[in-house]
């Protein structure tokens, strides 16, 4: 054997040693990460007292900003260097009152039902709206339907959420168009409204709503949502009585944009300052939402990075930014504000990570980067694994960060159990008493974890 042979042998045992001694390292700070999660209340309590002080947190609203005003302040108990505010204007949706429906029989017995207006909707006329129903099972089978059906009918998109999908998800995206496109549709053959059943598969008495958009002023009619309860109930109405009448009255109006803000905490990095990873959620919920899984969740899990990450007395590398998004429900203007202000200023993101899909246990990290990072992110959720993560999806990430795709940012998210998320989802179920203290700990730790190993490695991990 001659000497240059000896030397390679020696130089790669002993890089092979090195790596496995910092592999293990990493195994042991993450184990640690996860043990000082797991121990700890004070996320969970914080978020009770973000749910029940501050619910329906819609964009616009005071106490949208009295919560970011408290982020504020827990971001600088935590142990944050700098947080400071990102302002935004805001559009300014008010729902104005409970909505009320009834449906009256032929023999004018009448019956009550749960609804309540998809957000951006217009009102109904004062003293409400009367008409009688057309129901449907989607937008093709209303587009098969000659005008004169439609026209002057309120129609009534009744199809159930898919539970044939593994991924709920999947399932959500099939319906939820009919709060856009299908006003379109309906609008253009004359409905006078449209009703849309609940996306959620419970069956249940919380009407679920979500922002809802008009195509131009031609289609600007009322946009409602109904139970999953009384959406069968109504559907045997119309059986019973095809003649029968719904009235509605709703009392919702669109303001003037306002002022509003991101609210930003960092960690400035120790070696390069000027490179960021950046982890967040949405602050902003539904007005008829306590919003606990969406997203007060989410943010309670971004701002523990910074308190773990004190109380391991770890130093990134890399400025560690926590960003409480504004107006994920609506027009995602924070979203944009943040890129557009990341642009301008020339910013450098080494990844972007979002908690938008509740609290729920983690299984795992969905990402939009190319296929080196992917690669990296596959081995880096390897060390999660013995703390129940362990699904690398490719494609996907979040609302909020996926405006800094064009500059090149490298996008994930954290995916939770997705079963029980559309029984809560902007509905008044989103309480916090359908929250788990340990679930919520293991998607902090988690989400702590992962930006830990790309501080450390800065998607250098595999070569």
């Amino acid at each position: 054997m001659n000497k240059k042979l000896i030397l390679w042998t020696v130089l790669s045992f002993t890089i092979f040693v090195s790596v496995i001694k910092a592999q293990n390292a990493d195994s042991v700070f993450v184990d640690k990460l996860y043990r000082a999660a797991l121990k700890d209340s004070s996320s969970y309590k914080f978020l009770e007292e973000l749910v029940t002080k501050m619910p329906g947190r819609l964009c616009g609203s005071q106490v949208s900003l009295d919560a970011l005003a408290w982020t504020r302040e827990k971001m600088k108990d935590y142990g944050a260097d700098t947080v400071y505010a990102q302002e935004i204007m805001v559009r300014n949706w008010k729902r104005g009152g409970k909505e009320k429906a009834k449906f009256t029989l032929d023999n004018k017995e009448s019956k009550a039902l749960e609804i309540c207006s998809f957000g951006m909707s217009v009102s109904t006329p004062k003293n409400g709206l009367t008409k009688e129903v057309i129901e449907v099972d989607g937008i093709e089978s209303l587009k098969a339907l000659p005008d004169s059906m439609v026209k002057g009918k309120i129609v009534f998109y009744n199809r159930k959420m898919n539970p044939e999908n593994y991924y709920t998800f999947m399932s959500y995206g099939e319906i939820a168009a009919f709060r856009s496109k299908g006003v379109t549709e309906a609008a253009n053959k004359g409905a006078a409204a449209i009703l849309a059943r609940s996306s959620t598969q419970t069956t249940d008495k919380f009407p679920h709503t979500g922002v809802m958009r008009y195509n131009d002023c031609r289609d600007s009619i009322p946009a409602l949502s109904i139970c999953t309860r009384d959406a069968d109930v109504l559907s045997g109405l119309i059986e019973t009585s095809p003649k029968g009448k719904l009235t509605v009255e709703t009392f919702c109006k669109t303001y003037p944009d306002t002022i509003s803000y991101n609210m930003i905490g960092e960690i400035k990095g120790s070696e390069f300052p000027e490179k960021i990873i950046l982890v967040g959620g949405h602050i902003d919920c539904w007005d008829n939402s306590p919003g606990a899984h969406d997203d007060g969740a989410g943010c309670m899990q971004s701002m523990e990075v910074i308190r773990l990450f004190r109380e391991m007395n770890y130093k990134p590398r890399h400025t560690i930014r926590i960003v409480m998004f504004m107006d994920e429900e609506v027009a995602q203007r924070g979203a944009k504000k943040y890129a557009e202000m990341a642009e301008k200023n020339k910013e450098i993101h080494i990844a972007a990570i979002e908690s938008d899909r509740g609290g729920a246990t983690p299984m795992g990290f969905s990402a939009d980067m190319d296929d080196a990072k992917y690669a990296n992110m596959v081995e880096m959720v390897n060390f999660l694994n013995p703390w129940g993560v362990w699904k690398s999806i490719r494609g996907g990430s979040g609302v909020d960060i996926a405006p800094l795709k064009p500059q090149g940012v490298a996008l994930m998210a954290i995916v939770p159990d997705p079963h029980r998320y559309f029984e809560y989802h902007h509905s008044a179920n989103d309480t916090f008493d359908k929250i788990s203290q340990r679930e919520l700990q293991l998607g902090s730790a988690s989400l702590a974890a992962m930006i830990y190993l790309i501080d450390k490695y800065e998607w250098q991990f595999t070569k």
